[in-house]
């Protein structure tokens, strides 16, 4: 009996000890929300996820402002996770345009490699009495 009350005092002092830590996090989810945000414009990035995290990022700022800042919390982890999608989807966009784009040159320059060896051998055969 003695061990279940320790701990359920335990997870008690737990939440309460997270619940005070609320407003320092919010505020640290803020700035990381305004920095991610930052990388969208500054990519010029207009996606689904930026219009999403931009619409939850003014959400957790109002709760916030509001004093609500476990909500806050909640919503800014929200929108920097929305926000980190739009950055990674432009990225794999990036990526499959490069890829697409070496795969291209690879073509070509097989093709030229094909055309070299067809006129090395044509060399050779003449070459030969």
């Amino acid at each position: 009996m003695k061990q279940i009350i320790s701990t359920f005092g335990a997870i008690v002092f737990f939440l309460c000890s997270c619940s005070s830590q609320y407003p320092s996090l919010s505020q640290g989810l803020s700035i990381k929300c305004e920095e991610l945000r930052a990388a969208c414009s500054q990519k010029k990035i207009n996606s689904p996820e930026s219009t999403v995290a931009d619409s939850l990022y003014m959400a957790g700022e109002t709760f916030f402002q509001k004093g609500k800042h476990k909500d806050a919390y909640l919503v800014l982890e929200s929108a920097a996770t929305y926000y980190r999608l739009a950055l990674s989807k432009d990225d794999l966009k990036n990526v499959d345009n490069e890829l697409a784009r070496l795969k291209k040159s690879l073509a070509d320059a097989e093709e030229k490699l094909g055309m070299y060896q067809e006129v090395l051998k044509e060399l050779e055969t003449m070459e030969q009495p």
